[in-house]
This record gives C-alpha cells, sequence and structure tokens, in this order.
C-alpha cells in the first residue's frame, strides 16, 4: 500500500463489519441459471463489426484528488435522488431519497470495526493510456458460456451518431445489469448515451447468448448535480443500474452482491472487457484489498485495469460456498492504484430496489 493511496483515503472513516455471521452483512443471492449454454449463438455480423466501437476510460481521479473527500451528510441525501431515463421516449423521472433510505446514508457515515471473509483468487474458466502495475497478470476466461461469466458482458452505449463506447455489465437479476454510471451519462459528451446494449458473454466476434438492448437507465442524481469540472468531485456516485429489455438472468442467472461494509482485506476478482486485449474478449484480474483502502463510498486495490474495464464488478469469492459476491464497481484510475464505488449499506439497498 503506497503513502498516497492511504493519505487519499484514510481521511474517511470506515463503517461495520463483514463477517458473515454480522447483522448489518446483508447479501442479494444470486442464481446460477439453467443448464442450457450458447442457446442463442450467433456472431455479431458485418455491420456490428463495422461500429466505432472505443473503450470507455476509468474516470481519472488524479485531475481532482482535492475533491476526492466524502461528501457530507446532506449532500449525499440530496445526491441519492433517482434519475431514471427512458431510452424509448427520452423521458425522464426523479424519485428522491426515502426515509429508510436516509436513514442508511447517515449509519452508512459512522465507523466501525469487524472482519472480512477473505475470498481468494477465482480461477475458474480460466485458460491459464495502460493501468497495468508491475507485471501484467490478467488471464483470459476461455469459457464465457459457462457460469458464472456468462453474466458478465461488454456494454456498448451509443455516445453521438456515429461512435459507440463500451464498459463491463454484470446481470444482478432477470433483466437488470450493474455498471458504472460513466458508462451510460457522460459529462463530456452531453450527458446520456442515445442507446446501450448488454451482450452477456461475449467472447471475439462470438456473442453466445445474443443481445439484450437497455430500455431504462438509473444513476444517482448527485453524479450530475454534483459535478464540478472534474469526475473526482463525483467519485462518490459513479453507479449505475441498467434495466434491459428480456429476462435474459432467468437463464443465463445472475451474480450475489452484498453489503459488507468494511471489508479487512479480501481477495478482489476483477472480470470485464479491457481495451488493450483482443477486441471484446474477457479477462480476470486479481489482487489484495487492504483494510487501510477502504472509505465509505469507495476502496482502492493494485488489479490490473484499462480503459474498458469500467462498469467491472469487484468480487470476492468463496471457494468453499462457491459464492461469487459484488462488492463494489470498478469506476476510476490514478497513476498510483484503481478505484470502486463500494457497495455500502445505502449503495446495496439502492441497488437491491432497482434489481429485478
Amino acid at each position: 500500500m503506497n503513502k498516497r493511496m492511504v493519505a487519499l483515503l484514510a481521511g474517511a472513516a470506515v463503517a461495520t463489519a463483514l463477517s458473515a455471521g454480522v447483522a448489518n452483512a446483508q447479501v442479494s443471492p444470486g442464481n446460477p441459471g439453467k443448464e442450457a449454454e450458447a442457446s442463442r449463438d450467433l456472431a455479431l455480423g458485418a455491420d456490428l463489426a463495422k461500429r466505432k466501437v472505443t473503450p470507455i476510460a476509468p474516470v481519472k481521479v488524479d485531475e481532482a484528488n482535492r475533491d476526492l473527500g466524502m461528501p457530507d451528510e446532506g449532500a449525499m441525501v440530496d445526491g441519492f435522488t433517482t434519475i431514471s431515463r427512458s431510452f424509448g421516449d427520452g423521458k425522464e423521472t426523479k424519485t428522491p431519497a426515502s426515509e429508510e433510505m436516509r436513514g442508511l446514508i447517515k449509519d452508512s457515515l459512522k465507523p466501525g470495526e469487524g472482519d472480512a471473509p477473505s475470498g481468494v483468487k477465482d480461477e475458474e474458466g480460466i485458460d491459464p493510456n495502460r493501468q497495468v502495475f508491475g507485471d501484467d497478470d490478467r488471464v483470459q476466461i476461455s469459457e464465457t458460456s459457462k457460469f458464472p461469466f456468462r453474466v458478465i458482458g461488454q456494454l456498448w452505449t451509443k455516445v453521438d451518431d456515429e461512435n459507440w463506447g463500451s464498459c463491463s455489465a454484470t446481470l444482478i437479476g432477470p433483466s437488470t445489469i450493474i455498471t458504472a454510471a460513466h458508462c451510460i451519462y457522460s459529462h463530456d459528451h452531453g450527458g446520456w448515451g442515445q442507446a446501450a446494449e448488454f451482450y452477456p458473454g461475449l467472447d471475439g466476434e462470438n456473442a453466445p447468448f445474443g443481445v439484450a438492448n437497455v430500455t431504462n437507465a438509473n444513476i444517482l442524481e448527485g453524479f450530475v448535480s454534483q459535478y464540478k469540472d472534474n469526475y473526482g468531485s463525483v467519485v462518490a456516485y459513479d453507479l449505475a443500474v441498467l434495466e434491459l429489455d428480456a429476462k435474459t438472468g432467468d437463464e443465463l442467472g445472475w451474480m450475489s452482491f452484498g453489503s459488507f461494509a468494511k471489508p479487512a482485506g479480501f481477495t478482489a476478482n476483477i472480470v470485464g472487457y479491457p481495451g488493450d486485449k483482443p477486441a471484446s474478449t474477457m479477462w480476470r484480474a486479481s489482487c489484495d484489498v487492504n483494510e487501510q483502502d477502504f472509505n465509505e463510498t469507495n476502496f482502492a486495490y493494485l488489479c490490473d485495469t484499462y480503459p474498458g474495464s469500467s462498469g467491472s464488478s469487484v468480487y470476492l469469492y468463496n471457494k468453499d460456498k462457491k459464492e461469487r459476491v459484488i462488492l463494489g464497481v470498478n469506476i476510476a484510475e490514478n497513476p498510483q492504484f484503481n478505484l470502486a464505488t463500494r457497495l455500502n449499506a445505502a449503495y446495496f439497498k439502492w441497488v437491491q430496489d432497482l434489481a429485478k
């Protein structure tokens, strides 16, 4: 752990426990899906292959370190208004934070203590601008049509009439995926993307389960209203839950996500679509996350990532239980570390209410 990372994150208090027996630890269960695989196998086709798709880069924290501090309670409550945008008619609605959510936000800003299950590196299904630290130890996922990797996919967002951007996303329900807000809403490109598509288990030009269109996008208002001309000002809100036009998860399954407040250290697994590898291929990185790497809304790590990895789930793998639990979403980079939005109790509740 380098001194700069400690200095950047240590100023914020840390919250509650991560052991499985702690009451405040919550997990929304996953689903392994059905045995049938690649039932809608198809190639991307010439039209899709010709698209101008550029990997969307993680936000640059080093441009705005001065603003990386936690928003105060009032700002967080305002920031937790949900903005929902329909890709069908373009309408936008806002839903203020409930009283229950307000209480969770307040509690999430309190310090606490506890231990965490450590997890292990997820080796299953693996055929054994850079943001790669030291040697590149990322490994390619060769069996993308098998669980759990088939619930992870590439997200394509149409940023203008000619160009698309790519991120990574994960199924967390029959028809919902979790990703980063900056994958669907860009302050640099006028706000919302024009359209978005999710390709679960995509492997190069082979889309084993076809495509699901995003019909509705949900982000936190703080990501929009509290932006101060740099992404460091809204790092605390970089999270999105997207709704699909098909119940893709009924067949493929979906991954668990959890509110394990303040892990005392765990092995992080990040699976996604980094843009420095062959186009649209899936890769896994793994690294340790230490106790001092957390604040209330984010945690830092040295897992290797690259533009296109934005929106990847950061998950803990319990080998004994064969359980994978999403603890955060990869969102930002700094020359010395990468950063995730952390699912504390408030974020967990927000995601849980939207997952369906």
